[in-house]
């Protein structure tokens, strides 16, 4: 039979079908699916398209070798839009996005932040809490941060700089949370996952390098 995504189908029947959306497992959901097809031909025929659109932007992301560093785990949109930017700037030129902070965090975005990384392509990433309402639209508990990258043609000199935990726009001009991180420095800090490690204050990641030279 079709592939009956959860998470799809909750979103897609959360308005038009709730009970299909808050049934109690998979297999009821898939059952109520299948009874559309008499019930509700229109409804069911728009639901098979959909399912269409989603696998072939699915099958596109993974076979076109147009992502092949963000094609990991759940795909997510940011993380897809992050990597085309960069692919399509002019030599010269350079990239200001908002994306959630996630893309320097998750594990499953681990392969592009490694490459803008090693790239020297990354200049700045600066990380956002919302608790000041400073995106409106956005929900209090999400991160977003502000990704500034270069050309990989043309990259800067080593290292970028992060801020964490910004509550205002002042925050990333605070010399004590603004931190210098280079790829050794994430590759010794986290070197399973190579994601980005957090620090409160500069301070802090100093502290945090200098015990793990010597340590490791």
């Amino acid at each position: 039979g079709n592939v009956k995504p959860e998470s799809l189908i909750k979103e897609y029947f959360a308005t038009s079908r709730p009970e299909i959306a808050n049934a109690q497992h998979m297999p009821a959901r898939n059952k109520m699916i299948d009874a559309l097809e008499e019930s509700d031909p229109y409804l069911f025929e728009q639901y098979q398209l959909e399912l269409r659109s989603v696998f072939g932007f699915q099958s596109y992301v993974h076979n076109s070798g147009q992502f092949p560093l963000t094609s990991y785990g759940r795909l997510n949109t940011a993380p897809l839009f992050s990597e085309w930017t960069r692919r399509i700037v002019a030599p010269q030129g350079r990239i200001g996005i908002i994306v959630p902070s996630g893309i320097a965090f998750d594990s499953f975005n681990q392969y592009f932040f490694q490459d803008i990384l090693k790239s020297r392509s990354i200049l700045s990433l600066f990380d956002f809490e919302n608790k000041k309402a400073l995106f409106q639209a956005v929900d209090s508990r999400f991160k977003l941060s502000l990704l500034t990258m270069c050309s990989e043609h043309n990259p800067r000199i080593e290292g970028a700089d992060f801020v964490f935990f910004a509550h205002s726009v002042q925050d990333i001009s605070n010399p004590d949370k603004r931190v210098n991180l280079s790829a050794s420095d994430i590759e010794l800090l986290n070197p399973n996952t190579k994601t980005c490690p957090i620090f409160r204050t500069r301070r802090d990641a100093e502290v945090t390098k200098l015990i793990y030279g010597k340590v490791i």
